[in-house]
């Protein structure tokens, strides 16, 4: 398989938040029977969804919509916002309603570890911070949180449990994309990384006299590997970010010129290269195999989600709708 480039940018926690609670803004997948309610804004099985409901949730996901952007939400973005946000509130009365047939249920224990784990690594208060800024209570946040785990226990059970991969399917995968699994070129690369551009330029100056370059990373670089010589081992053509592509064009004993990272300024050596070459079976499998489970398992919920939504009799009473902008 293919590997991915280092993404040298991080999720802030308020994002996580966000999505925690609005459970995502994907693409509407269409509100059923758009016929009127007797009470609140929907009902989906008799249970109704209130106007002020749906109004919280719309409210945080035009919050969410606007993180990272600056342009206004005009009249064709808050229809789909709005249709969108429903029907998350839909399907999550419908998840909650096939856990309760299925005896399926989250414990106060598994909620607590959970919320331990996201929380994990933050200084003292910057989470409580984070759900000011949102405009989120602990106890909705705890709320919303239960019912993703919920969810998630509920697919595990009842849709993915069932889905099964075979070895022949790993093997006929394999025989068919041989594309797909060809390594790249690699390189075994040594790495000096200092702060200052004018360290790495005197870095430079020593190297064209020879210097040897594993000393050089021992004294002055700062990067992990700076004990053993600046020994980066071996990399695949393409795993690493963009910055760094002219190092594999180096040939071996080649130094790169000084590469600008936000991180500090870079300085390599190529001191051994490896063809590239076609991954054999056994060291493809285990990519092939998590490859076809998601793939069938994405498959077989989107199917068990049919089933379950036209076998529920969903009415929304379009006037009061329109009255959520």
């Amino acid at each position: 398989m293919n590997e991915k480039r280092v993404n040298m940018k991080t999720v802030s926690l308020v994002a996580l938040l966000i999505f925690v609670v609005c459970q995502g803004c994907d693409e509407p997948s269409g509100i059923l029977n758009p016929v009127p309610a007797n009470g609140g804004v929907a009902q989906v099985n008799g249970t109704e969804i209130s106007l002020d409901e749906l109004s919280r949730n719309f409210i945080l996901a035009k919050k969410k919509f606007r993180v990272g952007r600056n342009e206004p939400l005009g009249p064709d973005k808050v229809l789909w916002l709005k249709t969108n946000t429903l029907n998350q509130i839909i399907e999550e009365i419908l998840f909650q309603q096939e856990a309760k047939n299925h005896n399926i249920s989250v414990s106060n224990e598994e909620l607590s570890a959970t919320r331990l784990q996201i929380m994990e690594g933050y200084p003292p208060g910057t989470f409580e911070k984070s759900l000011e800024i949102v405009e989120v209570s602990g106890k909705e946040w705890d709320r919303k949180l239960g019912n993703r785990l919920l969810i998630k226990k509920l697919i595990q059970e009842v849709v993915n449990s069932k889905v099964t991969i075979s070895e022949q399917e790993v093997e006929k995968y394999f025989a068919g994309h041989p594309e797909e699994f060809k390594k790249g070129e690699r390189i075994r690369a040594l790495h000096i990384l200092v702060t200052k551009e004018e360290l790495a330029q005197r870095i430079i100056k020593q190297l064209e006299k020879d210097t040897d370059f594993s000393e050089l990373a021992r004294d002055f670089s700062q990067s992990p590997e700076a004990l053993e010589g600046g020994d980066m081992g071996y990399i695949e053509e393409g795993t690493l970010p963009e910055e760094f592509d002219p190092v594999f064009k180096l040939k071996i004993e080649g130094v790169s010129q000084i590469i600008r990272t936000p991180y500090g300024f870079h300085v390599f050596k190529v001191v051994d290269k490896k063809p590239a070459s076609q991954k054999s079976l056994e060291e493809s499998r285990e990519g092939i195999y998590a490859k076809l489970l998601e793939e069938s398992q994405e498959g077989a919920f989107r199917q068990w989600l049919d089933g379950i939504r036209k076998r529920a009799n969903i009415e929304i009473d379009q006037n009061v709708l329109a009255q959520i902008n």
